[in-house]
């Protein structure tokens, strides 16, 4: 199963743009569906992919509120409203109406005065998405405690047993993939294609085609003895329930396979439950990344290198991070080293325990008793 955005095909457009109306449905395909590789399309794979599903959602939403399929103020309401009910943060809200402005100029081309409204909206909520910081900055989740997690969760599952249904098999399906996740940091696309067969080897080391990640090189990994135990745990007797005919690693419900979707839904869901923040294949990369320099900040274009990133600006992010972790352990160093010594001066020269353990002073105001 490739991933579907690195991939350009005409079933792959079909499949962005089936539930349209028939006139921008017809205007998404004349554009990318056959195009001229030479030219190439008017957008990046990835880049059309996540915006068809932007708009796909726009389309659910204003449907369920029994509005026209068109992009309108009372559509982009509900839409924004909806978005706010599911506890998107401004910055998300703000690059989904972003796509809408991208994709009203892209449907209509000429019609920009009809549209000045929407990139006015735009443009308000791009104001307050800007004075709020990304989420994911405000949550702290580190790799040991997301594989600890998945241990748990595996041993709630061994507890119950293969043969108490889905519930355990579920937990024991989450469980692995937070453990594996960890050790094989890839993002969601590739790490739901993963078949029987490539997890299956002795040698515990398989190969990511081109085709399936983002940078498009082929890419190594390779996993713990301990997990590759509980994979061949997870095949043989929980996965095995089910019987399944394909060779998908993952299964939903039923024996299926399990979509990239479900995947990270499942991921988020457990980790909100269990850690208090939704961790995702993405934050589950970063976590990673995170616990690299923190172990080792001499080490931190590891970093890059274990999550594959293309571009140079990331290792110097993750080598700046390494050197502000180095600099915070030392002075955090140097301030408890001061302390203690002016601690020790202080008792030498009182010789008493006050300065290991000073007490409180009284409140202002509070009056002694008079002897």
């Amino acid at each position: 199963m490739a991933r579907c955005d690195t991939i350009c095909s005409r079933e792959y457009v079909e499949q962005d743009c089936a539930t349209w109306p028939a006139p921008e449905r017809g205007r998404w395909m004349s554009a990318f569906a056959d195009f001229d590789e030479n030219d190439g399309p008017v957008w990046v794979r990835q880049t059309q992919y996540v915006r068809a599903r932007v708009f796909s959602r726009y389309l659910r939403c204003v449907r369920e509120a029994g509005l026209p399929d068109e992009i309108s103020p009372d559509g982009v309401t509900a839409f924004i409203r909806s978005c706010e009910a599911e506890e998107r943060v401004p910055r998300t809200i703000d690059g989904y109406v972003a796509v809408l402005c991208a994709l009203a100029t892209f449907f209509y081309p000429g019609e920009g005065r009809r549209f000045r409204w929407l990139r006015l909206t735009r443009a308000r909520i791009h104001a307050v998405a800007e004075l709020t910081s990304k989420r994911k900055n405000e949550w702290i989740v580190t790799a040991d405690q997301i594989y600890e997690l998945g241990l748990t969760l595996i041993r709630k599952a061994r507890a119950l047993g293969p043969g108490g249904g889905w519930p355990g098999i579920q937990l024991y399906r989450d469980g692995l993939i937070l453990c594996f996740g960890v050790q094989v940091p890839e993002r969601r696309r590739a790490l739901a294609s993963l078949t029987v067969t490539e997890v299956s080897r002795p040698d515990r080391v398989m190969r990511f085609g081109g085709e399936r990640v983002k940078t498009k090189k082929a890419q190594p990994r390779t996993w713990s003895e301990e997990v590759g135990g509980l994979l061949q745990e997870w095949i043989t007797q929980f996965r095995a329930v089910y019987k399944p005919s394909h060779d998908h690693l993952w299964i939903a419900k039923g024996g299926g396979p399990a979509s990239d979707s479900a995947i990270a839904t499942a991921m988020r869901k457990v980790t909100l439950q269990r850690l208090g923040i939704p961790v995702t294949p993405n934050r589950l990369r970063d976590a990673v990344a995170t616990l690299i320099v923190t172990r080792e900040p001499e080490k931190a274009p590891l970093a890059t290198q274990m999550l594959a990133h293309a571009s140079e600006e990331m290792d110097r992010h993750y080598t700046e991070t390494a050197d502000q972790i180095v600099a915070g352990r030392e002075a955090t160093r140097l301030i408890v080293a001061g302390e203690d010594r002016v601690r020790k001066e202080v008792r030498a020269v009182t010789r008493s325990e006050i300065a290991l353990n000073p007490v409180r002073r009284r409140r202002r105001g509070r009056r002694c008793k008079r002897g």
